[in-house]
């Protein structure tokens, strides 16, 4: 119905019943007078909501319209209001008053129900009071006309209207219209209009649920704040300790909580692991150790074992259990500058362990002077043997020095044209073609002789 229509049924200021029973007739008579109905009104047709009014206020037995005030606001003459009054009598239909209150359904769902299937389950009572007011505002408001009156029959779509409403102005996040309406397959457009319905008719109620929902929250909030454990902190530090103990790899906590102790933190260095191996002497003493071990003494304590015990010269390849690599297995063990001085750089004291023969000195050799850097052999020397030669020539002490130039590569040479090989080159099709060429010929030659082949070679013109 047009804004325009009901703009002139208020101004008879109807009752909201009556004026909801002059939209309906009003609504008919368009429809059953429409043009080829058979009952057109012609220009009568502004006179249909004075005639409204009239008939809804008869059938209502309602004094708020008479014939006198129609028949003047319609605009017509007075004939013709006669004759469309009678054409509308006799069109409308119009149901007994008494027939609503069979068709109300008052078994429908309840309020328990829609908070237990939607989980309400904290204020229900205070929820109960909301949708208990909201719906007694509506049905006694003014605004639930014509289809609406209808709707409200049904208890069930009139309570989840009221519910979805209630929970939307409560703010109820995971409540909505949508959802109550999915829920109970409830028609979308006689939903739309009851909640529109709704919010026109209890702004009172909705002013009184948000007052009521910040008192709630009031009281809530202060008695989470004013009741802290108290053993809170002390939790939280014991957690932290015990997550520290059981994290060793959290060394910052470790250190943090070391620093927080004033415990001095003694951690083992690698020295410590080394410190029996080196032993600490006075300033202007000597140790044994140091004695024993260096590279002279060793040397001579060498020459003096091999003096003694006629070893062949294969069984020196691998000496086994020696001073020398006793002293050099306790060296490696050790990172200390005590320790790394014991033994000279190698190009003061080249001194190879490891050779791959060792000649057996008499004792004669033993007097002479033996120094690191020059090895003098004895007069009486046994001739080396093939063998022993071959292992001599790839000695690491004497091709160490020399592998130093021959590791020195030369650059590398590549021809400057080495690509452009393949431009001179022939194709292979061509040099199967002359092949076959030099076999005809030879072929024809044969036959024919030279001359045939000289008579038909071309000769170039001068």
């Amino acid at each position: 119905m047009a804004h325009l229509v009901e703009a002139q049924l208020k101004r008879f200021q109807l009752d909201p019943e009556t004026f909801d029973l002059a939209k309906q007739i009003y609504r008919q008579i368009q429809v059953k007078t429409a043009p080829g109905s058979g009952h057109e009104l012609g220009a009568g047709v502004i006179g249909i909501p004075a005639i409204s009014a009239y008939l809804a206020c008869v059938h209502l037995n309602s004094n708020d319209v008479d014939y006198t005030t129609a028949a003047t606001a319609s605009c017509v003459r007075p004939g013709v209001f006669k004759k469309m009054l009678g054409i509308a009598q006799n069109l409308v239909e119009i149901e007994p008053p008494d027939s609503r209150s069979e068709e109300y359904d008052g078994n429908g769902v309840t309020y328990a129900e829609l908070m237990q299937a939607f989980k309400l389950r904290q204020y229900q009572s205070v929820l109960l009071g909301w949708f208990e007011s909201a719906e007694a505002a509506l049905l006694g408001s003014g605004e639930l006309r014509g289809s609406d009156l209808k709707a409200v029959r049904n208890v069930t779509l009139l309570r989840c209207v009221v519910f979805a409403w209630v929970c939307e102005v409560s703010k109820s996040q995971h409540i909505g219209p949508e959802m109550v309406k999915l829920k109970f397959e409830l028609p979308n457009d006689t939903f739309d209009d009851l909640m529109k319905a709704m919010t026109a008719a209890c702004s009172h109620i909705k002013a009184q649920i948000r007052q009521d929902r910040q008192a709630l929250l009031k009281n809530r909030t202060p008695a989470s704040s004013a009741n802290p454990t108290p053993t809170k902190p002390r939790a939280d530090n014991s957690s932290m300790s015990r997550s520290v103990s059981k994290s060793p790899s959290k060394s910052a906590l470790k250190r943090k909580l070391s620093a927080l102790d004033g415990a001095e933190q003694n951690t083992p260095s690698k020295r410590v692991a080394f410190m029996k191996s080196v032993p600490e002497v006075d300033e202007g003493e000597t140790s044994e150790d140091e004695t024993m071990e260096t590279p002279s003494k060793q040397r001579v304590r060498l020459f003096d074992d091999g003096a003694a015990a006629t070893v062949t010269p294969m069984a020196k390849l691998r000496p086994e259990g020696s001073p020398i690599t006793r002293s050099r297995s306790v060296s490696k063990a050790s990172t200390s500058q005590r320790t790394l001085d014991r033994f000279p750089d190698d190009e003061e004291n080249p001194m190879q362990v490891n050779t791959p023969f060792v000649v057996p000195i008499t004792k004669s050799a033993t007097a002479m002077p033996t120094t690191p850097r020059r090895n003098r052999t004895a007069p009486s020397t046994p001739k080396r043997t093939p063998g022993s030669q071959t292992r001599g020539k790839s000695t690491p002490r004497r091709n160490g020095e020399d592998d130093v130039e021959e590791l020195v590569l030369p650059p590398r040479y590549r021809p400057v044209f080495l690509d452009h090989r393949q431009w001179y080159a022939r194709d292979p099709r061509i040099e199967k073609e002359i092949a076959m060429g030099e076999e005809l010929r030879r072929m024809f030659t044969e036959k024919f002789g030279q001359s045939v082949i000289d008579r038909y070679r071309p000769t170039a013109k001068t």
